[in-house]
């Protein structure tokens, strides 16, 4: 084979490549969520569903285990489930962590942001 034909050759693997994996989409549980209130449903209970709603149309919502080992936090305060929910309620647009466990089967913890005013 010549040498024109042999980068020709090269090329457009490269290029194949390229958009091979530009089209593979990102895997679909990661070990941290990062979302605003308003898409997290927590469980009315633990051990429970959390369910987490993707933004995209397209996107399925995500739902993962709660356990009793769970840990919910206000900022770096422990709180409880039920006043955590509160807060969801009063801060829709409030930053939300949903933090997995490490074999991403269940969640470990879930963190919102405190507000402006440290609460």
């Amino acid at each position: 084979m010549n040498r024109i034909a042999r980068l020709c050759l090269i090329a457009s693997l490269s290029f194949a490549t390229y958009f091979a994996v530009a089209a593979t989409p990102p895997p679909l549980v990661a070990g941290t969520h990062e979302t605003d209130a308003s898409h997290v449903t927590l469980p009315p209970t633990d051990p429970g569903l959390l369910t987490v709603r993707r933004t995209c149309a397209e996107c399925a919502a995500l739902s993962f285990m709660t356990t009793a080992n769970t840990i919910y936090e206000l900022g770096e305060a422990p709180v409880t489930a039920a006043q955590l929910k509160q807060e969801f309620a009063l801060r829709p647009n409030g930053f939300v962590l949903v933090v997995l466990t490490a074999d991403r089967t269940h969640v470990k913890r879930v963190r919102m942001t405190a507000s402006a005013d440290g609460t």
